[in-house]
């Protein structure tokens, strides 16, 4: 009797530290990647909850045991929401890319062109699926660890601000992941316009084309001076956009640890 009083709620302060991790891990770029086998996934995961509760509970943290199963789901629903909720945060600016990229291939005329994306688990065009995975890139290549560890490094932070049985989504974080999808969306268009500028002029030109020389197959030599104008404005409009995604995904993560502080 002893025994189980002593361990169980630690067991249990184990499952939440496991369901908060797992948040993350089902929602965040990389992580959530469709193309890594669900057993290592899951082995990461435990790994990584196994390494964080001796931490945790070192300082004899205790976790009252919750009265009812209903309890525990609802313990375990704000456990989970957290890190679903910085992983979906970073997933939006990405997301918000391959968006800007299918607006290009629609325009390009490549738009019939469908690859599968792993991390979203979707299919996109061929210069979504490029900008999608320059922003996976750029992600895993920021400063000073890398996305990938400052997210982990954000979610261990949440601890301090969310113990153990205490966590939940609050109504700062819900307003600035709602705030984030229209961000998303003007990314996009950022990211497309000037190439969808470019080929409106294309379109304009081989209309006056047709109408002046009728001889020439507008619609076999557009697509080819369509596809070389897009690949020449994207290879000019894409040599910034290193710098400009990194500073979005940084301030998207700093952003949604700022919304779990306590307001006041």
């Amino acid at each position: 009797m002893l025994l189980e009083e002593l361990l169980m709620p630690r067991f249990f302060a184990f499952t939440l530290i496991l369901l908060r991790i797992s948040g993350l891990m089902l929602a965040a770029p990389v992580f959530s990647n469709s193309t890594v086998p669900v057993n290592i996934r899951i082995l990461f995961t435990l790994t990584l909850s196994i390494m964080i509760a001796p931490l945790l509970l070192a300082n004899g943290t205790a976790v009252a045991l919750p009265a009812s199963v209903l309890d525990y789901v609802w313990i375990a629903a704000g456990e989970l929401g957290l890190g679903l909720a910085l992983g979906l945060g970073v997933m939006t600016i990405l997301s918000g890319l391959q968006m800007g990229g299918q607006l290009i291939d629609q325009q390009a005329g490549t738009g019939l062109g469908e690859v599968l994306n792993p991390d979203l688990d979707t299919s996109g065009t061929l210069v979504g699926m490029l900008v999608f995975l320059m922003g996976t890139t750029i992600f895993l290549l920021l400063e000073p660890w890398g996305g990938h560890l400052l997210m982990l490094s954000a979610l261990l932070d949440t601890f301090q601000t969310f113990p153990l049985g205490g966590a939940y989504v609050p109504v700062s974080t819900i307003e600035f992941l709602r705030d984030l999808i229209h961000h998303s969306l003007v990314l996009g268009i950022q990211i497309a316009a000037p190439v969808i500028a470019a080929l409106m002029m294309v379109e304009l030109a081989l209309g006056f084309l047709s109408r002046t020389v009728p001889q020439v197959n507008v619609l076999v030599v557009g697509f080819a001076i369509r596809g070389l104008v897009g690949m020449l404005i994207m290879i000019v409009a894409f040599s910034g956009l290193g710098e400009f995604v990194a500073d979005r995904v940084s301030m998207t993560i700093d952003g949604i640890t700022q919304s779990f502080e306590p307001s006041g």
